[in-house]
């Protein structure tokens, strides 16, 4: 599935590295996207990639446990 088409808030994972990342949006020709280690990356809009189920979206700057 073409990224542009997936959507927004949605795990995904790179075929060719088989990395998971978080799909925040389209920007244009690219995308905002997040590893799960809170890195921001900028993937290709029109990049073929694989949707997943995952039970959590990287955590909001600030944000807690609620400890």
């Amino acid at each position: 599935m073409k990224l542009y088409n997936v959507p927004r808030g949605t795990w995904i994972r790179l075929p060719d590295l088989g990395e998971v990342i978080y799909f925040h949006h389209i920007d244009g020709m690219y995308s905002l996207c997040e590893t799960a280690d809170g890195k921001y990356v900028h993937v290709r809009a029109t990049l073929d990639v694989v949707p997943i189920v995952r039970a959590f979206a990287p955590r909001e700057e600030g944000e807690t446990d609620g400890d």
